[in-house]
């Protein structure tokens, strides 16, 4: 039952970041070719107090070329986006 909380307090947290969320960022990367395969994490946190506002993580880069969306920016706020790839 706790595991359950913990899941669906996990759920609500991201639903009510998520909701007042008000633009997308896209990130296009390309050449990537000495990428191919590994694992990519990129993380967006809010510059003023450093709180993580968003993360995707790819398992394994398929191509050389791919974009990844984050609907995570607010107006008027600056943000700190940091990603890496690895084996």
């Amino acid at each position: 039952m706790k595991k359950a909380l913990s899941v669906l307090s996990l759920a609500a947290l991201f639903i009510a970041q998520s909701a007042t969320a008000q633009f997308n960022l896209t990130l296009n990367f390309e050449n990537m070719d000495p990428h191919v395969g590994q694992r990519f994490e990129v993380r967006v946190t809010d510059k003023s107090d450093s709180t993580e506002v968003g993360r995707q993580v790819i398992k394994v880069i398929a191509s050389d070329s791919f974009t990844l969306e984050l609907f995570v920016l607010l107006v008027n706020r600056s943000y700190n986006v940091d990603f890496y790839a690895d084996l």
